[in-house]
């Protein structure tokens, strides 16, 4: 029986099933520079086109050498606590870890793909954009929980708010309208009910 005036508790909704926030400075800088600067003859000024080069290798190294410090941190920090999601236990180390080499091979494919159109067609643009996108990644996204949990210390909950369950457990929890977690409670509650009627039928 419900107690008057008692408040039953909400479930709380898991990391990964919580709306992914994006950061609009992440978008707005780098095409506001690119506006800036569309005056700028980077082919006809050697002196300009040398800086831009200078500022996206810059750029490049500053994150590199940021993003290997974390994957040192992640290395030397080793955590060895769990988390579960659809009954699959994964430690943070390898979770973190797994997050961290792709932001590191993210990183390397812009920035080779980046020098490639710019060699070939001489645009200048991919630099421009990229010399922001490589550092601005930092302020969201995995890049963000990893700098709060192994820079700030902060309490991070894993899984990352862009990871999702298994598509199956996905589409059935869809179906009855809940969460995976919460469906597969409601699922076993349904037995456990089930199996009480029945053996009070008995």
């Amino acid at each position: 029986a419900t107690i008057a005036g008692e408040q039953t508790a909400a479930p709380e909704t898991p990391a990964w099933a919580r709306p992914k926030q994006q950061n609009p400075i992440k978008t707005l800088l780098p095409l506001g520079i690119l506006y800036t600067v569309r005056h700028v003859d980077f082919k006809a000024d050697p002196d300009a086109i040398f800086s831009l080069r200078a500022c996206f290798a810059g750029a490049f190294l500053l994150a590199l050498s940021f993003s290997l410090y974390l994957l040192y941190l992640i290395e030397a920090a080793k955590d060895a606590r769990t988390y579960t999601v659809d009954g699959e236990a994964e430690s943070y180390y390898i979770h973190d870890r797994r997050h961290m080499r792709q932001a590191l091979s993210g990183l390397v494919g812009s920035f080779v793909i980046a020098c490639g159109i710019h060699y070939k067609w001489h645009m200048y643009q991919p630099l421009v954009l990229l010399s922001c996108q490589v550092l601005l990644n930092f302020s969201d996204g995995a890049q963000l929980q990893l700098v709060k949990a192994y820079i700030l210390k902060s309490h991070v909950d894993r899984p990352f708010g862009a990871e999702a369950p298994a598509p199956a457990a996905a589409g059935d929890a869809a179906k009855e309208g809940e969460t995976p977690a919460l469906a597969s409670t409601a699922k076993k509650g349904g037995k456990d009910k089930s199996a009480k009627k029945s053996k009070k039928a008995d």
